[in-house]
């Protein structure tokens, strides 16, 4: 009973659940492969949800007598009760093969255990006790009825929702309020089910809303704004300060004049609420009543009691004439039912919003119930019904109109979800496309990026080594060093040679130097020299006196007396000049200890600021380094790194190359003391601890104390001058000459050395990290590869086919079929029919059948169609209106396509002009160019892929073998004469395409299709393809022009980076254009090749499907 179209729309809603359930399953197969948005996949749980749900006939009306009438209507058979009183409970109705009922909590399972009167024994009608809810609280309790209706036969189930028990005169806003626990409930349990709104009326008049409303109700208004006017009470704002004003009494008699209620406003808004797209089916009884006369009905039966009994006095000619005007009553008050229905339909569609296209539209009828149920046993179907009458007085008329509005409306919620699940399948589909176009830029780069990091950091391995060895660089470094001397000469008299200022009292290594210069001069550890007389006394030294200069000695083990040599001989020691200028305040302590360290702090001092000196010159001339290597290097490296760092732990490659890039920097150029072979024979003994050694060892200090007195006897007699080591004076004067002894040679060469050394040590360290990066990456893109050839041979094309089925169910349910008409055409795969009619909008159209012979056919039909349909519309580009898919045992795919004249082959085989052609070939160069832009290679250009509309303006087709250069996978496909020398190697790219034009303008400067002569003699493609590696081409004709023999040339080199680029191509294509429109070519008509084209006899030459597919 439910018919086909219910049955068809059925089986569309499980064909879109299996989608949903393929796409499910593809998605868990990608998680490791791609990062899916979480939103993807709760939008699919949220289509699978919404498609879940079954659809129900939802029957509300303006009372509950008007849904009770409507509802028994439906069922053929008097289930409730005419006079249904107010606050009844939820009624669900299903089909059963016996009639029962029970109480269930909600849409749940679960039964109440209450006993029914209606189970007690027969019945027909529901009692009332068992319809009417206890109490208010009693909200969510349900009635499920089961009948044996062969309306429900299919599924279909009615749901009546249940009303406010008592209004009363509330208004809008007071009744929702008051009964919120209701509406929210009522939602809840709609929004269960895939709804079908039905309401019925049982009166009509001339204010549908209120007058008040409907003049101050705009269509721009939201719905809220719109029923908020229902409130008795309306706010008025003047200078933001809310007032109530109370309406008068005229405008609540309005209020209450109006057709719907405050009650039936709140359910129609309720409607919208839960969905802003659904839409109602009124229903309107004949027999409805006019608000006006409902208001008196006491004139009513006046009026009608008077016309009986004047009607029984009446002759029989007058009785006729009043029978006439009984019906034209009746009809006039039909005119109002329907002018009635269309106001409302009106003023609905100006209350909410607009349906969308292709979406259902809400509709109305009129239903004579008593002749319905009258007929509904003997189901008169054969009685000719009037076109003026628009009342439905049968059952089965009323039961198509609702199925019809019920299958509409349940093809608009599929339509949205379809809709949803295409455009998910798409932005998959684009996902998975440039994650391919990353892996294999990946593929590219990662390769010449490592060879790049190994060549540019051993490119700037060898220039700084150069800079710092022999040659001209070195030459460079000691200039350096000569002007660092030269400044540091400077910076010696400018300096505070102060104890505490010097750098060397802050460094902690220095710290017996600080005591020294701050010892205490106590007379028992002192000797004044002017009180040095005997001779013995010298001989003879005391025995502390000794072991103090054994411990200073031991004491200088500290330092590194090996590294430099500043200070050469005993002579040139400080020490001597201060001991010719000692006062006599200075104590021998003093003489012996602190003139030897203040040397040391010294020669640290100036040291120290050398070093600085030298830094920053090196720093400078290792720097210029950073603009040529560095920044390119340092991001090629990060970059390499980031990938690949938790394998690495780190990024030991980067940190090597700022270690080898930081050589120059910190030159350590340490402190050192020279002293006489005595004190390095002290050191050599001190070295081995002999015993034997130890006794010399005390021998040699006894003398060192002896040389030391007789030094301090003879220049006792020296006058008293500043010559104490704690002298500013004295220890600038020593600092100069410190600085005067070095040599820019030797340091140099000690700079040198240390750099060199870091640098091997830091260039050693980057080879290793690189080595180990290198096996990280190797790793890394051996899996990116399998990556990549998965998106290419798996999960795209099945997620192709996803997106082919979602939008074919798309455009069927917008478009339909297409009605086919002759055969215009036929290849290897398909055939094409031309299209009855308009299809989509579009006439004239064309429709392309494929019958896909096994699974890969399939997907590589369905990555045409998604290139086909994802390309933006183009002039030079045939457009892909559409596609449907035919689902069965072998399930065949139709696409819908633009129209043309004629493909290019035909029209060269008649003959067209030279500038004719030259046109075209501009237009082909641009389809091109258009696809080469987008990322696409047509991969199969020739002349039965060219169509030519009616102006002979040309347009590229068929892009059955068309693809994304990152998913070429190297297959040969193609035509064998267009198909470049590369392409049969399996490694090419956009370049094909180039090669192939060439050959395509060969026939088009030929002005023929016979086929070249250098290519006629071969027996068999294998042996073209073999001829075609070696160079041959096409021969030139003569009356080529050298412009175009030049131009094809340079579009079939055999190299595909040497043939010409399209961008140069179309500029001398539209220069070879104009030439031949000044010459007049395009005017000059062949006698023998004028003849009219004949549209029957080459239909079968427009489809460009026979190709090869190796």
């Amino acid at each position: 009973m439910a018919g086909g179209a219910w049955r068809r729309s059925a089986a569309r809603a499980r064909t879109l659940r299996n989608l949903l359930r393929d796409t499910t399953r593809a998605l868990q197969e990608i998680q490791d492969v791609l990062t899916v948005d979480p939103e993807v996949e709760r939008t699919i749980q949220d289509i699978t949800s919404q498609s879940s749900r079954p659809t129900a006939l939802v029957v509300m009306g303006c009372s509950p007598s008007a849904r009770a009438r409507l509802l028994n209507c439906l069922l053929g058979r008097r289930l409730l009760p005419e006079n249904l009183p107010r606050g009844s409970k939820w009624l669900h109705i299903q089909y059963g093969a016996t009639t029962q009922a029970h109480l269930t909590v909600g849409n749940s399972e679960f039964e109440l255990v209450e006993v029914l009167e209606c189970n007690q024994g027969p019945w027909d009608t529901l009692p009332v006790q068992d319809i009417a809810r206890q109490d208010h609280t009693d909200l969510g309790t349900m009635l499920e009825v089961e009948i044996n209706n062969s309306f429900l036969k299919d599924g279909l189930k009615i749901i009546v929702p249940p009303d406010v028990m008592d209004p009363g005169m509330a208004d809008y806003a007071t009744l929702k309020h008051l009964n919120a626990d209701l509406y929210q409930r009522r939602e809840t349990i709609l929004k269960s089910y895939s709804p079908v709104y039905l309401y019925a009326l049982d009166k009509f008049g001339t204010n549908i809303f209120n007058d008040n409303i409907c003049n101050k109700m705009d269509s721009s208004r939201n719905e809220d704004d719109f029923w908020s006017t229902f409130n008795l009470y309306y706010m008025l704002n003047n200078e933001k300060v809310e007032k109530k004003v109370e309406m008068s009494e005229d405008l609540w008699k309005e209020a209450a004049d109006s057709v719907f209620s405050a009650e039936n406003c709140l359910d129609l808004h309720q409607i919208k609420d839960i969905d802003s797209s659904s839409q109602v089916f009124f229903v309107l009884f004949s027999d409805s009543r006019a608000e006006e006369k409902l208001r008196d009905p006491q004139s009513d039966a006046t009026e009608s009691t008077e016309s009986v009994y004047n009607s029984e006095e009446l002759p029989e000619s007058d009785q006729l004439m009043k029978v006439v005007g009984r019906e034209c009553s009746i009809r006039r008050l039909h005119e109002e039912h329907a002018a009635f229905m269309n106001d409302l339909l009106d003023q609905w569609e100006l209350i909410t919003s607009p349906p969308k296209k292709h979406h259902v539209k809400s509709q109305w009828t009129i239903l004579n119930d008593k002749e319905l149920f009258r007929t509904v046993d003997k189901e008169d179907n054969k009685r000719k019904k009037d076109d003026n009458d628009v009342t439905v007085k049968n059952r089965s008329s009323l039961l198509n109109l609702i199925l019809k509005f019920a299958t509409e409306t349940s093809q608009t919620y599929l339509l949205d979800q379809c809709t949803r699940l295409s455009e998910l399948h798409v932005k998959l589909l684009q996902q998975f496309i440039l994650a391919s176009f990353d892996l294999a830029r990946e593929l590219q780069v990662v390769p010449r990026k490592i060879q790049y990091v190994a060549q540019q950091e051993q490119q700037l391995y060898e220039t700084i080594n150069d800079k710092f060895s022999q040659g001209d660089k070195k030459r460079e470094l000691v200039q350096m060093m000569q002007e660092v001397l030269d400044e540091i000469q400077t910076d010696i008299n400018d300096m505070d040679w102060s104890v505490d200022d010097l750098p060397c009292h802050q460094d902690k290594r220095f710290t017996l130097s600080s005591s020294i210069f701050h010892s205490t001069r106590s007379k028992s550890l002192s000797i004044r020299l002017t009180e040095v007389a005997k001779p013995s006394d010298l001989m003879v030294p005391d025995v502390p006196e000794v072991s103090s200069d054994v411990e200073e000695a031991v004491s200088y083990d500290s330092y590194n007396f090996d590294d430099f040599e500043i200070i050469h001989s005993n002579e040139e020691n400080p020490s001597s000049e201060w001991s010719r200028m000692s006062p006599s305040s200075c104590t021998s302590s003093c003489a012996r200890v602190s003139t030897k360290q203040a040397a040391l702090d010294v020669q640290h001092t100036v040291l120290s600021r050398l070093s600085q000196k030298i830094s920053l010159k090196l720093v400078k001339f290792v720097d210029c380094l950073k603009v040529s290597y560095f920044g390119t290097l340092q991001r090629c490296l990060e970059s390499l790194e980031g990938s690949c760092r938790s394998e690495l732990g780190g990024r030991p490659a980067s940190e090597a190359m700022l270690q080898l890039l930081s050589v120059a920097r910190d030159v350590d150029l340490g402190p050192c003391a020279s002293v006489s072979a005595l004190r390095d024979l002290l050191d050599s003994l001190r070295r081995y601890k002999s015993a034997t050694l130890n006794i010399i060892l005390r021998l040699a200090c006894h003398l060192s104390e002896c040389l030391m007195c007789w030094c301090s006897l003879r220049l006792s007699a020296a006058p008293e001058a500043e010559c104490c080591a704690l002298s500013a004076a004295w220890r600038r004067r020593a600092a100069s000459r410190a600085a005067r002894r070095l040599d820019t040679h030797t340091l140099a060469r000690i700079i040198s050395e240390q750099i060199l050394e870091r640098l091997s040590v830091a260039h050693e360290r980057y080879q290793s990290a690189l080595n180990s990066l290198e096996t990280a990456l190797a790793s890394r893109l051996h899996h990116t590869e399998d990556v990549k050839l998965a998106i290419r041979k798996k999960f795209a094309p099945s997620f192709a086919r996803l997106c082919l089925e979602s939008t074919s169910m798309c455009d069927l349910l917008m478009y339909g079929m297409p009605e086919l008409g002759r055969e215009i055409g036929r290849g290897q795969y398909g055939v094409v029919y031309s299209v009855r009619g308009s299809w989509a909008g579009h006439s004239p159209a064309a429709v392309k059948s494929v019958l896909p012979a096994d699974t890969r056919h399939y997907r590589e039909l369905a990555m045409e169609f998604f290139y086909t349909r994802s390309i933006p519309a183009h002039p030079r580009i045939v457009r892909l209106l559409g596609s449907l898919v035919q689902r069965g045992t072998s399930p065949c795919v139709l696409l819908v396509s633009q129209r043309f004249t004629r493909d290019l082959h035909a029209a060269v085989r008649h003959g067209l002009p030279f500038d004719t052609r030259m046109r075209i070939a501009c237009d082909i160069v641009e389809g091109i160019r258009y696809l080469h832009s987008l990322g696409l290679v047509h991969r199969d250009v020739k002349l039965k892929n060219v169509l030519l509309d009616s102006c002979c303006r040309a347009a590229l087709s068929d892009l059955g073998f068309c693809t994304a250069g990152a998913l070429l996978s190297g297959s040969v496909v193609g035509t064998p004469v267009h198909m470049a020398p590369e392409l049969l190697a399996g490694n090419y790219h956009s370049g094909v395409d180039v090669y192939a034009f060439g050959v395509l303008f060969w026939y088009l400067c030929a002005g023929n299709i016979k086929l070249p002569s250098a290519f006629e003699a071969f027996q068999n493609k294998e042996q073209l393809w073999s001829k075609v590696k070696r160079g041959l081409r096409p021969e030139r004709l003569p009356h080529f022009s050298d412009a175009c023999w030049d131009l094809m040339q340079a579009c079939w080199a055999s190299e595909p980076e040497q043939r010409a680029l399209l961008g140069d191509v179309q500029p001398q294509l539209e220069r070879i254009l104009e030439e031949a429109r000044e010459r007049g070519e395009g005017e000059e008509r062949d006698k023998d090749g004028g003849k009219r084209y004949d549209e029957e006899e080459d239909s079968l030459d427009m489809t460009g499907l026979e190709q090869y597919r190796y």
